[in-house]
């Protein structure tokens, strides 16, 4: 726009509602060209977001921004002393509230400017959209702002045809001219940090110690103190009982678990099972944990936040994580962690021999609760997801925002936090790609480099493809590790 001859480069505006609203708040911030700007059903304040609908769309969620002070009223106040127009609605899903307390807030900014006339609100009585009233609102404002002529009426025209604004033949910039998109970017940001990934990996030794150090930092582990239990009950079965408990979790959560005990005395050998579809998807008799725990394993099943009686974590929820510093699978490895740590205060334990199985989805938690607590004896993964890197090159992946750890490929992937886990055992059975596809080719080099680096390729089992039931390759795999 400002190079165009027609248009006065000192008199740009920008606006917009909803989605158009965040956009004119981030440019309008962002650029000191845009001389005047009003944001319409967007700014409210994050403390009233989350009290009411949550988290909205991605690009509404800056990685870590809430944690580091960031809140709707710094859009405006970087601003000042411009003119701005905060435009809301009383019955929007915004809240009206937190809106008005953004604009008394910001407010004071302009005010320190000596220009308190320069920010200025609009309201009016309605749901999340312009009425007349806000539409004569901002024409008025950008009269004023931009030196602009005519009357602030609002009137009848003849709505564009959506055929005559175009400006490619499909309507979409990548179909017609070959343009990037969000996924192409990405993509190719992705290619240079793995290119970084790769040759850190060269001193494999600093990069695994600073692998810990990241996955800690990014996920927003929060490492857990003595979880308290609640014994909610037990009743027997053929062979074995099975105890309800309830652990203490993360701030007021808790962890709902089911333990698995054989009937014989002593201290057992324990297997933290952990299952996408949560403790009861093979709780019941006859099912995979009976035939486990009949072998003389302790098995406890917890569920993780998101999985079993915990439900599924929204994408609302995990963005949340995101705006505070945490994410979900810090949250789902300390959580493995509280059950490691109950275990160890259980005299049918043995806490020199506890392992932990994971499958699907639930790989993640436990890769990163293995690499973070070292409690862990080894660790068996079922169809784990082959890597991060795998997810932002593939178009149609198939990954919950709650398995998400923000910046990752900055420090580290999957590969590298099983590479941390040497010497200790551990299983890698039919890795996926992020489309859920089986791989053809092996993958988790890197970890079995470490392995190898160590002298503990015996440690080290990979399986392309399973072969009979997960329980029988637990089984035949912690005999193995038993007989070293």
């Amino acid at each position: 726009l400002a190079s165009r001859p027609e248009v006065d480069p000192a008199r740009l505006g920008v606006t917009g509602i909803s989605g158009g609203g965040t956009q004119t708040s981030y440019i309008a911030a962002l650029d000191d060209r845009v001389a005047a700007a009003a944001p319409a059903c967007y700014i409210t304040s994050f403390r009233r977001l989350f009290e009411s609908i949550g988290p909205q769309d991605a690009e509404q969620n800056f990685n870590g921004g809430v944690a580091a002070g960031l809140d709707h009223a710094d859009f405006l106040e970087m601003r000042a002393p411009k003119p701005t127009l905060l435009v809301a609605t009383t019955r929007d899903f915004f809240s009206i509230q937190g809106a008005r307390e953004t604009f008394a807030e910001a407010k004071e900014a302009f005010h320190a400017f000596g220009a308190p006339g320069n920010l200025a609100m609009a309201e009016d009585d309605f749901g999340h959209g312009y009425t007349r009233k806000t539409r004569e609102a901002i024409y008025s404002f950008f009269q004023k702002a931009l030196a602009l002529p005519g009357r602030s009426d609002d009137e009848d025209i003849p709505p564009v045809a959506v055929e005559e604004l175009k400006v490619t033949s499909t309507g979409q910039v990548s179909d017609s001219l070959g343009g990037e998109t969000v996924f192409s970017l990405n993509r190719t940001q992705a290619a240079t940090l793995v290119s970084r990934l790769a040759e850190r990996r060269q001193n494999l030794a600093a990069h695994l110690e600073n692998v810990r150090r990241e996955a800690a930092r990014l996920t927003g582990y929060q490492a857990p103190g003595p979880a308290r239990a609640v014994f909610r009950g037990r009743h027997g079965r053929d062979g074995y009982s099975v105890e309800m408990v309830a652990l203490e979790g993360d701030g007021r959560s808790v962890i709902p678990l089911l333990v698995f005990v054989p009937t014989a005395a002593g201290r057992h050998r324990t297997l933290v099972y952990l299952h996408p579809e949560g403790k009861s998807a093979e709780a019941a008799p006859g099912g995979e944990i009976e035939r486990l725990v009949r072998r003389g394993i302790v098995i406890a099943a917890p569920d993780l936040s998101g999985t079993g009686e915990l439900r599924r974590v929204s994408s609302s929820v995990a963005f949340l994580a995101e705006q505070v510093g945490r994410s979900v699978v810090g949250i789902r490895a300390a959580e493995i962690a509280s059950v490691v740590g109950y275990l160890k205060t259980r005299s049918d334990v043995d806490a020199g021999a506890m392992y932990a199985t994971a499958r699907e989805r639930t790989t993640i938690a436990l890769l990163h609760a293995a690499a973070l607590d070292t409690s862990v004896r080894g660790i068996a993964l079922f169809h784990p997801l082959v890597g991060y890197r795998s997810v932002v090159e593939t178009r149609q992946y198939k990954l919950d925002p709650a398995d998400v750890v923000a910046n990752v490929l900055t420090a580290y992937d999957l590969p590298d936090l099983a590479a941390t886990l040497v010497p200790r055992p551990l299983l890698i059975v039919d890795p996926r790609d992020a489309a859920g596809a089986p791989l053809d080719t092996p993958a988790f080099h890197t970890a079995l480099n470490s392995y190898r680096a160590a002298n503990a390729s015996a440690s080290y089992r990979y399986a392309e493809r399973l072969d009979g039931t997960p329980d029988d390759a637990i089984a035949r795999w912690l005999e193995a590790v038993a007989a070293r």
